[in-house]
């Protein structure tokens, strides 16, 4: 029997007490007096340890055969006087919750750097995020962080509530790009997705996101989005010049008359679709046929598939759904592929695996490693990040030169007065070094390791010239914002925890130490 609880001094009933009494006075009246005691119960939650468990002194109310749920008779508002043989007992000492659900990774370990390697790889990471956009760009700021940090070169999110039509929101994203990816050898290509449909809030429900890093961005031949906010993906040119759709979907969860709020995926996919003439309609459906369609028109074009995403179900238990998707695209679970059965939960509120990686046959013997991260891993969420390594020599045909990207270049012209700091620093450094007349020795008669000497020394002092007209960028976040997102997400944890019984104490151990 689950005790009553005191949060702050609010009492709340456990809907699952099963004591039972053939007197619904009797019920009313433990109540009463639970309220009206300034003790605390067994169950009392510190706020130093929001963990807690049943006693066996909790309150103990008459039983009887016959009888029906206390959560009902708690709800009679019946008047009548309460018997001394129901009055509440309480220990004093609170105990900690034990947790029915162990927080444990699965298959191999997302180390940052893969462990052991001597094989190239491209790493995917994808994670359903469940929002991170706000209009300071704090929360996407924290997750391409994290994702830096696990060396990803190709990364898929889910639920971003980012909406596309929103200037600010799109400013946000931009900005944080350039924060994250900044120096020299980096750059990021972003496609994010969201549906058409207006809304009233700055965040939107749904939106999907797909990153492609480093070198790869070179390779990225086209872009996909969707009006209805379903998917969104990029297409790479891979080995012998074949291209590779790198694509994320999310499938709402709800089903048809569901009643949920306005502003929700499901219902912006609703007006959407009667804006185009289609009576009852049903997203769950209509999302299946048309990435069916999608799907076989990829392969048609002889284009290999990559695709990500929450799929709101277990993919195998209905032939109608996410099956027929698999079948129209010859596409492999990679997960099960190298570790057979994955009978595991990737939604904390939940009891199935709803998010998948599913690839066409050729890639599939190129797969190194694949697995799910733990829950709150890295970027807190109530789904599962999880990640799938390729073999760089399968993927793609060779092993990609760093880009540079235009945007992390110091000199520009759009800074006047950076180039002539530029100009007048390179000067100095010439003169310095004797550079101007070593040069014209070499115009009349040249060696070449000479010339190849000096090719250096004026590299490695235009780059010293550059280096002095760089715009130092603010930092991510500012140590106290850093101080309250992370106190917020240790909060954000142990109330998932007390929601879920899922043992969280690893991450929040790992984020006291960071605090």
């Amino acid at each position: 029997m689950v005790p009553l609880c005191f949060i702050k001094g609010t009492s709340v009933i456990s809907p699952h007490a099963t004591s039972c009494s053939n007197n619904n006075s009797t019920q009313q009246a433990a109540t009463n007096t639970a309220n009206a005691s300034g003790s605390q119960p067994s169950g009392y939650l510190e706020d130093d340890n929001l963990y807690y468990e049943s006693s066996d002194n909790e309150i103990e109310l008459p039983t009887s055969s016959g009888c029906e749920n206390t959560y009902q008779h708690i709800h009679t508002g019946a008047d009548t006087q309460p018997s001394h043989a129901a009055q509440p007992t309480y220990n004093p000492n609170p105990m900690k919750m034990k947790m029915t659900y162990q927080n444990i990774p699965f298959g191999h370990v997302c180390d940052d750097i893969a462990i052991d390697n001597d094989t190239p790889y491209v790493r995917l990471y994808c994670q359903n995020v469940n929002g991170i956009f706000d209009r300071e760009g704090v929360g996407l700021d924290t997750s391409f962080k994290e994702i830096k940090q696990v060396g990803a070169d190709i990364f898929t999110f889910n639920e971003t509530h980012g909406d596309e039509s929103n200037a600010v929101a799109r400013r946000a994203l931009r900005l944080s790009k350039q924060r994250m990816w900044r120096n020299n050898n980096e750059d990021c290509k972003i496609v994010h997705s969201s549906s058409v449909a207006p809304v009233l809030t700055f965040t939107k429900p749904g939106g999907n996101m797909v990153g492609i890093t480093g070198s790869l961005v070179g390779r990225v031949r086209d872009t996909i989005t969707d009006p209805f906010g379903r998917w969104c993906g990029h297409t790479l040119l891979g080995r012998d010049n074949k291209e590779i759709l790198i694509l994320t979907a999310y499938n709402v969860s709800q089903v048809v008359n569901a009643k949920v709020g306005d502003d929700t995926l499901f219902n912006q996919q609703i007006a959407l679709y009667k804006l185009q003439n289609i009576r009852d309609p049903d997203p769950r459906k209509l999302f299946i046929v048309d990435l069916v369609r999608l799907v076989r028109q990829a392969r048609e074009e002889d284009k290999d598939i990559i695709l990500t995403g929450d799929f709101n179900e277990l993919v195998g238990d209905d032939p109608s759904k996410m099956a027929r998707v698999l079948e129209a695209g010859c596409l492999t679970d990679a997960h099960g592929h190298q570790h057979g059965e994955v009978d595991i939960k990737t939604y904390t509120r939940g009891h199935k695996r709803l998010d998948y990686v599913f690839v066409t046959p050729r890639l599939v013997k190129h797969i190194l490693r694949s697995g799910y991260e733990a829950f709150h891993a890295r970027i807190a969420s109530d789904h599962k990040g999880y990640f799938v390594d390729f073999a760089l020599a399968g993927f793609l045909d060779r092993q990609l030169p760093s880009i540079y990207s235009a945007t992390s270049r110091a000199i520009r012209g759009t800074h006047p007065s950076n180039i002539t700091k530029y100009v007048k620093y390179l000067d100095e450094y010439l003169n310095e070094r004797d550079i101007y007349r070593k040069v014209k020795l070499q115009k009349h008669w040249y060696e070449k390791d000479r010339l190849e000497a000096l090719d250096k020394e004026i590299t490695k002092g235009m780059l010293e010239a550059e280096a002095q007209c760089r715009i130092h960028h603010r930092e991510a976040w500012t140590p106290e914002v850093n101080e309250v997102m992370t106190t917020a997400n240790i909060l954000r944890i142990h109330l998932s925890s007390l929601r879920t019984n899922i043992d969280f104490r690893n991450k929040l151990n790992k984020s006291n130490s960071s605090y």
